[in-house]
């Protein structure tokens, strides 16, 4: 969830509103606020826009149509001297509403400005701090919601990111959990349908043979051993019986945390009763750690996902202290070379001016 405001520009509004075809960054922009939730704010001060337009019929389809967005009202303005000595001169009326616009940003009743209006870029340059890092036209918008809230999509061969709801509840890759949690249907509905969670899959011949469900979830939510503000939950890990011995689920789990590395996770953790014990032991294998029990009785498997660099101890088996960190690698084994960038595709090096992590771009 979040309490993110976006203030749009009439000319952003008439873009989503007017008889055009829409363009497609337009419509992506609202459909990303929608679905992160982020506010979308029209400014009072739109209204004597739109009032200025000589089209009577178009003026009063705009006017109904504006009512759609949240209203911004009610901004406190300072004089309008003060107003142009800080945002420049405003002798249109349009000026007027534009600087009220930028007031509005300035004194953060919205964290964003969203304008097509080349003027309005200008203008929010002119404050000490400027405006301009937070004024934005549709397409930056886009890309800032994406940047924000769009999971990077990490996707390794065979196995495809489905919505649960994409998933046929009848399959018999379900019969095992059915036995184990007796309310698995009404979860699985309530829960991962519903929530329209994100699954990982991987099919055989038009067979569900291999299926992930995951969770993102937070430190208190998760109430691991580890702490961390941005922790993944495997809610689901499942291999159908006739496709066992084939790796499937190692290559699931490698998604799992070729995700969670991309995607800057924190954790990594999951819940098993004790006698899935092939399971279990590709946990182990990379680096999971048993951290408790919970009621239901199942165990807990942790893995912290660590950002400072690794550097082996003496004698320490270099194989071991790769598999345990997977997917991290570097220089000879977890160090970064002497550019500060590491030699290997899929690694996390470190910064050598500040220690912080480096990411390259995964290939």
């Amino acid at each position: 969830m979040t309490d993110r405001k976006l203030l749009i520009d009439t000319n952003v509004f008439i873009g989503l509103e007017d008889q055009r075809e829409v363009a497609p960054e337009f419509a992506e922009l609202l459909q990303l606020c929608n679905q992160h939730n982020v506010h979308v704010f029209v400014h009072d001060a739109a209204f004597d826009d739109i009032g200025r337009d000589t089209n009577i019929a178009r003026r009063n389809v705009s006017l109904s149509k504006v009512r759609k967005f949240e209203l911004l009202k009610n901004v406190r303005q300072p004089s309008r001297a003060n107003l142009e000595q800080r945002f420049g001169p405003m002798p249109k009326p349009n000026d007027v509403t534009d600087v009220a616009l930028l007031h509005a940003l300035d004194i953060g009743a919205v964290d964003f400005l969203v304008t097509e209006d080349q003027g309005i870029h200008t203008r929010a340059r002119r404050p000490t701090p400027p405006l301009a890092d937070r004024v934005l036209t549709v397409v930056d918008a886009v890309a800032w919601l994406r940047a924000s809230f769009e999971p990077t999509r990490v996707i390794l061969p065979f196995v495809e990111e489905v919505p649960a709801h994409a998933i046929d509840q009848t399959d018999d890759i379900f019969d095992s959990l059915r036995q184990g949690y007796s309310n698995f249907d009404k979860w699985w509905r309530d829960k991962c349908v519903r929530e329209h969670r994100p699954c990982w899959v991987v099919t055989i011949d038009n067979e569900l043979a291999g299926l992930v469900v995951r969770k993102e979830e937070s430190y208190a939510e998760a109430k691991t051993k580890y702490p961390g503000p941005k922790i993944l939950k495997v809610c689901t890990f499942k291999v159908k019986p006739k496709y066992r011995g084939e790796k499937l689920g190692e290559l699931l789990l490698k998604q799992v945390l070729w995700f969670a590395q991309k995607n800057s996770f924190d954790l990594v953790y999951l819940t098993t009763f004790n006698d899935q014990k092939v399971l279990i032991s590709i946990l182990l294998y990379y680096g999971f750690e048993q951290t408790g029990v919970n009621a239901l009785g199942e165990e807990i498997y942790e893995k912290p996902l660590r950002r400072d660099c690794i550097h082996p101890k003496p004698g320490e088996n270099l194989f071991d202290l790769a598999r345990t960190n997977y997917p991290r690698a570097g220089r000879g084994i977890l160090c970064p070379d002497t550019r500060g960038v590491s030699r290997y595709p899929f690694s996390r090096a470190c910064s050598e001016n500040t220690g912080r992590p480096v990411w390259p771009a995964f290939k």
